[in-house]
């Protein structure tokens, strides 16, 4: 059986590297319009080979900037069926143990590994509803469940 995605659109979150770089390439050779967002964008040669990915420069603890390219992305595609958030900042570094880190940067960490998630969701959820369709997924991490040798402890509690 060979699926058919044609028409179908998503929206990918850290979606220059890693993971989000991957599955915004797998869907676009499935025929699916991917909105990459990200801070730092794809190397140019990728957009060669993935014609159906447009890329947005985003900060996702930014609603009001997440919201306007999704909603921009929505008008032209009439559906958002997959959402695919990638997001999440290790900063070694800064990062530390709870016990030794300042409270800036663990707020840092929990919107971005975190708030960013409802913000999407806030922005997303209605437009799948409205289509009667729609899958999202999350990435977290293992870190959640294990910890680290390195305390990264924001980054653990957020994922």
């Amino acid at each position: 059986m060979k699926l058919n995605f044609k028409g179908k659109s998503a929206v990918i979150t850290g979606a220059s590297g890693g993971m989000g770089l991957k599955i915004s390439e797998k869907l676009s050779k499935n025929n699916i319009s991917v909105l990459m967002l990200d801070l730092q964008s794809p190397n140019k040669d990728f957009f060669y080979k993935n014609k159906n990915c447009v890329f947005k420069k985003v900060d996702v603890t930014n609603f009001n900037k997440i919201k306007t390219q999704i909603d921009a992305f929505y008008k032209k595609h009439k559906r958002i069926d997959y959402l695919v958030n990638t997001t999440g900042v290790l900063w070694f570094n800064k990062d530390v143990s709870a016990v030794d880190i300042n409270s800036s940067i663990w707020d840092k960490v929990f919107e971005i590994n975190l708030k960013s998630m409802m913000y999407l969701s806030k922005i997303v959820v209605p437009k799948m509803k409205k289509n009667k369709f729609g899958s999202m997924v999350h990435i977290s991490s293992v870190d959640a469940l294990s910890g680290d040798d390195k305390p990264q402890d924001a980054y653990g509690a957020s994922k």
